[in-house]
């Protein structure tokens, strides 16, 4: 509200709960959004594309949660992992890994759906990168780093966006 003048609005979950005004462009602003989406981490073992995991620590280790490897490809692997979808899977090395969002790719082609369908625009604007990285998730508390599983719930936790991705998953059927 500002002075007299009333402005309608309500929140939705899902964007494409927003209603479509016939006539009207969509601009949509994303600031810091999708950095905070989830995202999947692998690594090239000799067992094929391994999925970093979260498991309990031992009872002796001062740390509730640790991370380990799955024991082979997953199904997050067997979905996400492929040329089409990561540029240069194919000449990773042993041991490098991969850092994806499929979640980003979802909210990034409803975005560009809804753009070009109402003749509209969007602003991404976040931290990353334009190709896919390696390892970049990260704990925020009190506006300083801590560890990714240090406090479960108390940290805000981010990864760097890849641009790349964003834009594939934009463009993607035109």
């Amino acid at each position: 509200v500002q002075g007299d003048v009333k402005v309608p609005f309500t929140w939705h979950d899902e964007l494409n709960q927003v209603p479509v005004i016939p006539g009207a462009c969509s601009i949509i602003l994303a600031q810091e959004f999708f950095d905070c989406l989830p995202v999947h981490q692998f690594v090239h073992t000799e067992k094929g594309w391994c999925e970093k995991m979260v498991d309990i620590a031992p009872s002796d280790s001062p740390d509730h949660f640790r991370f380990v490897l799955s024991n082979g490809p997953t199904a997050a692997s067997k979905m996400c992992l492929k040329d089409g979808i990561i540029p240069n899977l194919a000449s990773k090395k042993l041991n490098e890994g991969v850092e994806v969002s499929p979640q980003s790719w979802y909210v990034a082609r409803q975005i560009a759906m809804r753009v070009r369908s109402s003749k509209g625009a969007a602003l991404i604007i976040d931290y990353g990168n334009n190709e896919c990285a390696t390892d970049t998730l990260q704990a925020v508390k009190n506006h300083k780093f801590v560890p990714v599983l240090e406090e479960p719930g108390e940290c805000d936790l981010t990864s760097h966006v890849d641009f790349s991705a964003i834009k594939r998953s934009a463009l993607q059927d035109l």
